[in-house]
């Protein structure tokens, strides 16, 4: 392909996946919205961006775009780039991986159709050789260009892709999915004139978004499709590793989505999002959530739920009260106890559901797991 030829960068996404015990994320893929690499007169109308995760760590994007040509027909390259894929400190898997790989391994089920009709598209391992030229940086060696022409016409031009890939890990992060929004201002409207964008995470789930995409810290508005809450109050990356811009705040969706809506969008970050080990509320050493008189080692709680074995016999009986109790605040129970009442009413995921039962039926596998683990000690500790 020479390097001659004018095209479009599409970019692909991030997610980090840390595979050994490194304090760095491990990257599998890089990348985000539709982006020009050389100067354009189409600009970028509308993006609606939908992402679902499904099978635990997968997730599905899907993004439609509007442009609008101002002038005749032209025809473009764009491409969709990838990095290589990193397996950690298993060089000959990567080696392996990289030999025989005709695509990159972490992207699957890519599409794209433009103004209705399904393009084929081509891979090329770059090498750092292929006529591509990125903005920020050089090639990797090894990363994947996915490349398709593309014939714009005049006026609205419609562009629709999609594509799955696996969610990974970095630092204090269980799973975190990455997109890079910032490459939109690079069209001729330096702008996203309409965005929309969907997450869905599944149900009775609790996970971090960004709290700002722009330098001046305004807030992102947040709004959930369905019942949840998003809590108001942002906290720190650095008081808990998280590898996001500045902020995160903290929701909790028991049925629905998560939606941001906004004009003339012009971000300075980019999206991070997905779940923590130690979420803020869920794990912390706030004791006057659990007591209004007490000290902390009386009433701390670690609230992760059982693995393989759960260490029980350093709680108070109070604690494995609360524990097997919070089990089912997780899923809206209304307490009639006034004390268990007035303790989980302190904390912003909690909302009671009058229609959610006092029974196992509501809760997960792990979950079912960690409570029987707790009725154990319980009785244990009755024969006493």
């Amino acid at each position: 392909m020479s390097s001659k030829i004018k095209f479009l960068l599409a970019g692909t996404l991030l997610l980090g996946c840390e595979l050994s015990h490194s304090n760095d994320g491990v990257f599998y893929s890089e990348g985000g919205t539709l982006m020009p690499l050389l100067e354009t007169t189409i600009s970028l109308k509308k993006e609606i961006l939908n992402l679902t995760r499904y099978q635990g760590n997968m997730m599905k994007v899907e993004v439609y775009f509007e442009f609008h040509n101002p002038a005749g027909i032209k025809e473009e390259i764009v491409g969709f780039v990838a990095p290589p894929p990193f397996y950690g400190d298993s060089e000959t898997k990567e080696r392996e991986y990289l030999e025989k790989a005709e695509q990159h391994p972490e992207i699957t089920d890519f599409n794209v159709t433009v103004n209705g009709e399904s393009l084929s598209y081509k891979v090329q391992r770059s090498f750092g050789k292929t006529g591509f030229k990125l903005i920020d940086r050089k090639f990797q060696i090894n990363e994947f260009v996915y490349y398709f022409k593309v014939k714009f016409e005049k006026g609205t031009n419609i562009i629709t892709h999609s594509y799955s890939y696996r969610g990974g890990i970095e630092n204090a992060t269980d799973q975190v999915y990455r997109y890079t929004l910032t490459t939109g201002k690079r069209w001729a409207n330096s702008e996203i004139s309409r965005f929309e964008m969907n997450i869905n995470m599944g149900e009775k789930v609790y996970f971090f978004v960004p709290h700002s995409f722009w330098k001046n810290n305004q807030p992102i508005t947040w709004e959930v499709i369905g019942s949840g809450i998003v809590e108001a109050r942002p906290y720190l990356v650095d008081d808990y590793y998280v590898n996001v811009e500045k902020s995160f705040r903290m929701v909790k969706i028991n049925k629905g989505t998560l939606r941001f809506q906004t004009e003339r969008f012009k971000p300075d970050y980019d999206l991070a999002f997905g779940f923590l080990y130690f979420p803020p509320s869920y794990k912390h050493g706030l004791p006057d959530k659990w007591c209004d008189k007490c000290e902390e080692s009386e009433e701390f709680l670690d609230f992760r739920l059982c693995e393989d074995d759960c260490e029980l016999t350093g709680l108070s009986n109070r604690q494995l009260w609360l524990y097997r109790n919070y089990l089912f605040a997780l899923h809206g129970y209304s307490f009639k106890n006034p004390d268990l009442r007035g303790i989980f009413t302190k904390f912003h995921w909690y909302e009671a559901d009058k229609s959610v039962k006092n029974n196992v039926g509501i809760l997960t596998e792990a979950e079912i797991k960690t409570l029987n683990a707790i009725r154990k000690e319980e009785m244990k500790r009755k024969k006493r």
